[in-house]
C-alpha cells in the first residue's frame, strides 16, 4: 500500500507565549493506493502542542514545510493511532469496489 499524507487545513493562534502565527491543529487528508490500483482514504485532525513553547523549536506559521507538519502530525497521532489509520485503509482497499461518491455544493446554490 502506498500511502499519501495530504495537509488540508492548519489552524494557529495569532500570538500566543510571546509568539506569532502559532500552530494548533492541523486537518490531513490521507490518500492510499494498492498495487491494483485501487484507492481509499482517509482524513483527520491532529491539536498540536503548543503550550511549551521555545525560541529554539518555535517554527512560524510562515516557515513551515510541508513535511515537517506531517511529521509532527505522525509523531501527534502515535504509534497505535497511525497502525489504526493503516488497518482501515487496508480494509477498505481489500473492498475493491469504491462506492462512487463526489464533494460539493448543488448547482443551485
Amino acid at each position: 500500500m502506498n500511502k499519501n499524507w495530504i495537509i488540508s487545513n492548519i489552524e494557529c493562534y495569532k500570538s500566543k507565549s510571546g509568539f506569532e502565527n502559532v500552530v494548533k491543529k492541523v486537518h490531513y487528508i490521507v490518500e492510499a493506493r494498492d498495487e491494483e490500483g485501487n484507492y481509499a482514504s482517509t482524513w483527520g485532525n491532529q491539536q498540536l502542542q503548543s503550550s511549551e513553547l521555545d525560541s529554539v523549536t518555535f517554527k512560524n506559521f510562515n516557515d513551515l514545510k510541508k513535511e515537517e507538519v506531517i511529521s509532527w502530525v505522525q509523531q501527534a497521532l502515535e504509534e497505535d493511532s497511525l497502525k489504526a489509520l493503516d488497518e482501515y485503509l487496508s480494509r477498505q482497499l481489500e473492498k475493491k469496489t469504491q462506492p462512487q461518491k463526489y464533494i460539493g455544493l448543488p448547482s443551485n446554490w
